[in-house]
């Protein structure tokens, strides 16, 4: 018998292996983040006892979700399991809006369940220092520490480019231990932040933000610097043509892995064109 329930502390820690055994890379933080923002969106599909599937929908607001974490066990790959799972977390969050970033091979399972394709995300890394030596030196006057900007000010800004209010998530994620944080900040306005948060396996940048590429740049510059841990890897909107022309023009290493931005209902409307890097594949 299969069945779905919330995921326990020793259900985590298997997922976490069971991620180190796929070779996925996530933010070594970001299971920490999820208990303490939405623990009860944290599920396990379990076969006759035996936990053999992970997935998980975190709840932004009343009127969004994400759908992230679709891992299911190889031996038992193909028999439905996982969409039992997404069955589970459709009831879960009710009628709000879902977003997730799949992979190619999964589109069209979530086409049948309602979601329809709106981007591709387009996966960018930075596999070294001397890889940036060829960015010129910028004043770094309008970059602060994000901890220095006030909260009300991050989230009116992030509102700008994300379809929900994320107040409760966000102050976890841009808080988290041995990241590096930075906004851009012109005559007092928030102008642009960036998150760089250490991984598995060297660290992701998410959210990247900003109102133009010249500020977007500075920020990953600065960004890469301070954080000095490679690769660095970015999950960039290919709706975001200048930001494409910017990794062109830093000449980002271009991966070829790629994800789908997928909606089940109609998103508020937001501005992808600041959006130079998502916040990560498990919550948008």
């Amino acid at each position: 018998m299969f069945t779905v329930s919330t995921m326990t502390s020793d259900d985590v820690k298997s997922m976490m292996d069971l991620i180190r055994e796929e070779r996925w890379n996530p933010g070594i933080h970001d299971a920490d983040i999820f208990l303490k923002v939405n623990p009860e969106g944290l599920f396990c599909g379990k076969l006759n006892g035996q936990t053999i599937a992970f997935s998980s929908a975190l709840i932004i607001d009343d009127t969004f979700a994400f759908f992230g974490l679709y891992l299911v066990k190889t031996a038992y790959r193909g028999y439905g399991y996982g969409m039992e799972l997404t069955r589970h977390r459709l009831s879960y969050v009710g009628k709000r809006c879902i977003g997730l970033d799949g992979v190619k091979n999964n589109v069209d399972l979530y086409a049948r369940i309602g979601f329809s394709p709106a981007w591709n995300n387009i996966r960018f890394s930075v596999l070294s220092a001397q890889s940036m030596q060829s960015l010129s030196n910028r004043d770094p006057q309008p970059i602060r520490p994000l901890s220095d900007i006030l909260y009300s000010q991050i989230l009116a800004f992030d509102h700008h480019y994300f379809p929900a209010h994320r107040q409760n998530f966000l102050k976890f994620w841009i808080n988290q231990p041995d990241s590096v944080a930075l906004g851009f900040t012109q005559n007092g306005s928030l102008q642009g932040y960036l998150i760089i948060r250490p991984c598995l396996t060297g660290a992701k940048i998410g959210p990247w933000l900003a109102v133009s590429p010249d500020i977007a740049e500075q920020l990953l510059l600065a960004g890469i610097q301070q954080m000095n841990c490679y690769p660095v890897y970015i999950d960039m909107p290919d709706i975001n043509k200048k930001g494409i022309q910017l990794a062109k023009k830093l000449q980002l290493n271009h991966t070829p892995f790629t994800t789908v931005r997928m909606y089940r209902h109609t998103p508020r409307a937001v501005d992808t064109s600041g959006i130079y890097g998502i916040t990560s594949l498990e919550t948008g």
